[in-house]
């Protein structure tokens, strides 16, 4: 559970605002572009990144670790572009 609190504008000087508590639920689902932003179906998003719904194991929601070196070799310039990446094991 969340709570906000929404400015709802000024009235003779005061600032009117409104609190509420509401629950906000992780978007287990996906992402979903197939329909209106106000027609969203639940448990889905419009717009994700770094995300994943299982951490450790459990379906919790959560940040997507980041990424560590594979090499310490200094490449000689930018990289300009990457057609395929193979991985051997």
């Amino acid at each position: 559970m969340a709570s906000f609190r929404i400015a709802l504008g000024r009235r003779r000087g005061l600032l009117f605002s409104l609190e509420a508590i509401v629950e906000i639920l992780f978007p287990f689902k996906g992402i979903n572009k197939g329909v209106l932003t106000s027609k969203q179906p639940i448990d889905t998003a419009r717009n994700m990144s770094n995300v994943r719904p299982y951490a450790d194991g459990r379906l919790r929601g959560g940040q997507r670790p980041g990424f560590c070196k594979a090499s310490t070799v200094e490449l000689p310039g930018p990289i300009v572009e990457i057609m395929t990446v193979t991985v051997v094991n």
